[in-house]
């Protein structure tokens, strides 16, 4: 039951390369968010309203709600989970209410209270109207503006699949299943799955088969439990291990990035694997190669905060006055290192788009 305490949390899927939910996609029913407010600790019980913006011009929309159930400390944030559900569809947020409310909420940065806006209380009766809703063609349609804004990213069409393949659209999931594989998705174990089609009958009668308890059955297990690739190493808590993918996003897409990179920080050619990260040049751009540049954790963090550019034209890097004479002095006019084909060098447009947005 809710404590009577609302919270809003952004989900920048540009930025995260991914969508809000796990394998189940839009029939999630658990679901968190992060959060570095000590407050939250005093917060179980409460509801928390997730919004997700995409498209140009940029279309809003309540994503989901969910009852904050568990609140564990990961390094200097928090974890805040519980039970929900994804708006079947996402409802569209939009009128002078909203934008007063999106101002209010200085347009979403960080997890933010909400009881003190009048909003809060239309955000609330859009997610109580939706409890007993169920997966619809309208859900479908809303996965078709989803493909159209992210037409490279291969949850999109994920999300479209699995949809799809529950109101009984085999041959159209099945595609989709396909392009999301090819295009590199969160969910390779299930997209593979669902386009080879259900598992055969057994001999002997009409019973399917049991899911395999292999490594691929572990990993899906994980994802159901928003974990979104892989299984955690050994002695890591999969609440720090969903931490480390949330920040590195799609694995098959940073993957093909470390490839071209020869699995190298592009600033200081550290190799270490673990610690490298994609930042996207354009964070509003598509997830493609020559949008992305690997750089270890803590400079993809400076690269984020515009911290840390990238000259388009030199390739040189430069820095903040805050961060140009401690530690990171030595990166001043260090040149990005060059990827091994030409074809996934940073888009210069996108670099001088940055360069431009920090100024």
């Amino acid at each position: 039951m809710s404590n009577g305490t609302h919270f809003v949390q952004y989900f920048n899927i540009e930025k995260m390369g991914r969508f809000p939910n796990g394998a189940d996609a839009l029939s999630t029913t658990r679901m968190g968010v992060y959060s570095k407010l000590a407050a939250v600790q005093q917060a179980k019980g409460g509801t928390v309203y997730v919004i997700s913006g995409f498209g140009k011009p940029k279309t809003y929309v309540l994503w989901e709600a969910f009852t904050i159930e568990d609140i564990v400390k990961q390094d200097d944030q928090f974890v805040v989970s519980g039970p929900g559900r994804v708006l079947l569809p996402p409802a569209v947020l939009s009128g002078a209410d909203f934008e007063k409310f999106k101002s209010a909420c200085a347009n979403f940065i960080g997890f933010r209270k909400i009881d003190d806006q009048k909003y809060t209380d239309t955000l609330k009766h859009l997610a109580d109207a939706n409890t007993k809703a169920q997966l619809a063609p309208a859900c479908e349609q809303f996965c078709d503006e989803l493909v159209k804004a992210f037409p490279k990213m291969g949850d999109a069409y994920y999300y479209r699949a699995h949809t799809r393949q529950h109101l009984g659209n085999s041959a159209g999931a099945k595609t989709d299943y396909e392009q999301a594989i090819k295009l590199g998705t969160n969910f390779p174990d299930e997209a593979r799955a669902g386009a080879a089609g259900p598992p055969p009958e057994t001999q002997g009668g009409n019973k399917k088969q049991e899911p395999e308890k292999s490594a691929g059955g572990i990993a899906a297990q994980v994802v159901a439990k928003g974990v979104f690739a892989g299984k955690p190493p050994t002695g890591v808590s999969e609440v720090a291990w969903r931490g480390v993918l949330q920040r590195r996003g799609a694995e098959d897409f940073r993957q093909k990035v470390l490839s071209a990179y020869g699995s190298k920080c592009a600033v200081t050619s550290a190799d270490a694997e673990a610690v490298i990260e994609v930042a996207l040049i354009d964070p509003e751009g598509p997830n493609e190669l020559k949008n992305a540049i690997p750089l270890r954790a803590d400079l993809r963090t400076l690269f984020d905060l515009n911290l840390l550019r990238v000259h388009p034209k030199t390739r040189k890097v430069f820095l903040a006055d805050s961060v140009q004479n401690g530690s990171y002095a030595r990166l001043w006019a260090r040149t990005l290192r060059a990827p091994t084909s030409k074809d996934a060098a940073p888009d210069f447009a996108a670099l001088q788009k940055r360069w431009n947005s920090a100024k």
